[in-house]
């Protein structure tokens, strides 16, 4: 499967949840990097939805550790929804559409 690089979207990791714009309308496939100001066990949890109103914890996220890049399966049109680990985790994530 051939990957391109697309529009990229790159986040501060905060206490509150942040949703990116919405995905364009041939993106099956989006990037996922987290990188860390504090610890290699930092991370960051996720979701993708279709709603605007949704936020991301740890109750309904997946974790998405620092210092890795993953790649998600997702529909055009959704919304990638982010919140870091903890206060002493904060860093930069990245998402980037793969066309």
């Amino acid at each position: 499967m051939q990957k391109r690089l697309g529009t990229v979207q790159n986040f501060t990791l905060t206490e509150a949840s942040q949703a990116s714009a919405k995905f364009g309308a041939q993106t099956y496939r989006v990037r996922v990097a987290v990188s860390s100001t504090a610890s290699p066990a930092a991370g960051a949890w996720i979701l993708f939805g279709d709603s605007t109103s949704l936020t991301v914890s740890s109750t309904n996220g997946s974790l998405v550790s620092a210092g890795w890049a993953e790649d998600f399966d997702v529909t055009p049109g959704q919304t990638f929804y982010t919140i870091a680990v903890s206060t002493a985790q904060l860093g930069p994530i990245s998402v980037t559409e793969l066309t």
